[in-house]
């Protein structure tokens, strides 16, 4: 008969011999596939972090592209020349040098100095190869100007896929898709606001509406608007 004293002697040895051989080979394959398991866990948040943070970079910087575009056409939009073209013999023939359509705008305004070639230039915005793109060059004195391909360009914005101008005609407050309407009168020869929709494949593009001012302090000739006892000029 074992006694239970010889018993717990004999188990007390299997596991010091089992201390002193090491860890068994399924042991070491279960820790090596956990440690895996963790390491692949690991891998996958780093990535999904890395990704994460390039999208918002990308993000704020199409926010950052979308402001400065937005501030540079309302500069140059803004103060539209409402100069008078030269006297001419065609019944509807346009007052100023503001061609619209619904996807392109030539028109004479002011290069803001900041962006290093200021001055009055004629200005042509529209769509070249997928991108919105701002060509200009300087005024010279003639009442219109056509030869784009040869004037300087700016992309304002990448990946544009659709633009879309609309005008809005001070008489009404009507929106109309080019400019100028029929037999316009010079008081009216701009439109009140320009409105321009884009569609970016990267980017929701909110819509941009810039009012027109006539750039009145380079144009001291415009017509004033009477109101009552009062002149406005436009």
């Amino acid at each position: 008969m074992i006694s239970p004293c010889t018993t717990r002697r004999g188990a007390r040895g299997r596991a010091a011999a089992r201390r002193q051989h090491g860890f068994t080979l399924i042991e070491v394959v279960i820790a090596l596939v956990l440690i895996s398991l963790l390491m692949l866990l690991l891998t996958a948040a780093m990535r999904s972090m890395g990704q994460t943070e390039t999208a918002i970079e990308e993000r704020v910087a199409q926010t950052e592209d979308y402001r400065t575009t937005v501030l540079f056409l309302r500069d140059v939009l803004s103060e539209a020349s409402a100069r008078p073209l030269a006297a001419s013999t065609q019944a509807n023939a346009p007052r100023v040098f503001f061609a619209g359509g619904p996807q392109e705008l030539s028109w004479i305004g002011v290069l803001p100095a900041r962006y290093g070639m200021g001055g009055r230039h004629y200005m042509h915005l529209g769509l070249e190869n997928g991108a919105l793109v701002l060509r200009f060059a300087p005024w010279n004195g003639a009442a219109t100007y056509d030869n784009w391909s040869a004037a300087e360009r700016r992309v304002l914005a990448p990946d544009v896929s659709v633009l879309k101008l609309s005008y809005q005609d001070a008489r009404n407050g009507q929106w109309v898709d080019s400019w100028p309407p029929v037999n316009v009168p010079r008081a009216f020869a701009v439109p009140a606001v320009v409105q321009i929709e884009m569609d970016n494949s990267a980017f929701a593009w909110p819509a941009l509406a810039v009012p027109v001012s006539g750039m009145l302090a380079a144009d001291p000739s415009n017509e004033p608007i009477k109101f009552g006892g009062g002149d406005v000029q436009r």
